[in-house]
């Protein structure tokens, strides 16, 4: 068997609420672990919205989210992360037990943000998000059938005060993204048995195109071999004696991996409960104000709107608004 891993983040850009990078794991054939997911569990899952498809839709996030607060808009996001956990044996029923489940880590640092502590709340937060148990069960029967593995999903949370705190560290904000992504690298390997070939593809960062002296800082027992580096992959194989890992760092990678897409889907989900959170404690001391998404242009309508509000609290802005 092999260990096929995708790495993806959402909130790079917004000046409010988390920047989430999260991960996935799946354990397949050897002989198939470069092949397409997709296919693999065509039988329950599908890439694209058709009408009539009762199938999971499993596709880059920005696809799959609707975006709008009614009901509905969250269904697909949320529907798609909460069955891959219960296919995984998990089925949180708040915010606080999926937060245990997938960020662990997260739920001390979030003890200084009061907009983030209401974790009591019930998923799914959805009313049309359906029946999680159902559609597991036939993910389950597509997994037994295509020997597929759900191993697991992970998020790394960094909120906003602390993103501020790195970005002062390193004076560049696409730095902290990377040491957040190689964090996660690091994380899903360790998921692997002895001897299992592991597979890491992740979305790639920006317009950068060399990884190795960073994989390396990562995984100084390891010899490094570039495989390529083109327009649309960065590739290296990586060995210890022991373990060997083949990552890629590709282009449009939600379109070209299962699990890159699927890790966006778990990004963005994470940011849009966050963001729910955010919204409501804020509507808590002001029904007036109107909710924001956290990105610039309309995180600066807000911050005018909340202006007066934000000093009543007594919040101090590194700890609200992301600097860059």
């Amino acid at each position: 068997m092999a260990l096929l891993c995708g790495i993806d983040e959402a909130g790079y850009g917004p000046l409010l609420g988390p920047l989430i990078v999260s991960g996935t794991a799946f354990r397949v054939p050897d002989e198939n672990a470069d092949g397409c997911l997709w296919h693999r569990l065509r039988n329950s899952c599908t890439r694209s919205r058709r009408r009539g498809d009762t199938r999971l839709l499993v596709a880059d996030s920005k696809q799959v989210h609707r975006g709008h607060q009614g009901p509905g808009g969250l269904a697909d996001l949320e529907r798609a992360v909460l069955v891959w956990l219960t296919c995984g044996g998990q089925t949180p029923s708040t915010i606080g037990e999926l937060l245990s489940v997938v960020a662990p880590s997260a739920l001390r640092t979030l003890e200084e943000y009061p907009w983030y502590l209401d974790t009591g709340r019930r998923i799914p937060l959805d009313e049309t998000t359906g029946d999680i148990a159902i559609r597991a069960n036939a993910i389950r029967r597509d997994c037994r059938r295509s020997e597929t593995t759900f191993v697991g999903a992970w998020c790394e949370v960094l909120p906003e005060g602390h993103f501020n705190r790195a970005v002062q560290e390193t004076e560049n904000k696409a730095d902290v993204l990377l040491a957040m992504n190689l964090c996660m690298v690091k994380h899903v390997t360790t998921q692997s048995q002895p001897g299992e070939p592991v597979w890491v593809r992740a979305d790639r960062l920006g317009g950068r195109s060399d990884y190795a002296s960073s994989l390396r800082s990562v995984f100084p027992d390891f010899e490094i071999e570039v495989i390529e580096v083109t327009a649309e992959s960065s590739r290296y194989r990586m060995t210890d004696g022991q373990r060997c890992l083949d990552v890629a760092y590709v282009t449009r990678g939600e379109r070209a991996s299962f699990p890159i897409a699927l890790a966006s889907l778990f990004s963005k989900y994470a940011r849009e409960v966050f963001m729910r959170l955010f919204n409501d404690y804020w509507r808590g001391h002001s029904a007036t104000l109107k909710p924001t998404a956290g990105y610039y242009t309309d995180a600066q309508r807000w911050l005018r709107e909340a202006s007066k509000l934000v000093d009543q609290v007594g919040i101090h802005r590194m700890m609200l608004v992301r600097q860059r």
